[in-house]
């Protein structure tokens, strides 16, 4: 999905220069008119886990939000780990800090 000012990618492998394992997040969202991205991806562990799991997000893409900097020329790109519990509670997330 896209327009002039955002480009929205979900269910996508994103090619990069060098091998990176974890490069398909659930959703980036790519502001096109700031240069700024946003890689999110989405957990529902089992357990009570929401920190370490959040935790666990950020570095798993860590090498790929190193990549879209370099190939996509982003000024900013924030991976922002959305995790919900079973029962929906969530931790507070803002999108655009970071």
């Amino acid at each position: 999905m896209e327009n002039d000012s955002v480009k929205i990618l979900w269910n996508f492998m994103i090619q990069c220069d060098n091998y990176i394992e974890h490069r398909k997040p659930d959703i980036v969202v790519i502001d096109k008119i700031e240069k700024k991205c946003l890689i999110i991806d989405v957990a529902i562990p089992g357990d009570n886990r929401i920190m370490k799991k959040e935790e666990e997000k950020v570095e798993k893409y860590k090498e790929l939000r190193q990549e879209i900097i370099k190939l996509w020329k982003m000024k900013k790109v924030v991976v922002v780990p959305i995790v919900i519990r079973a029962l929906g509670a969530v931790t507070s997330i803002d999108l655009m800090s970071g």
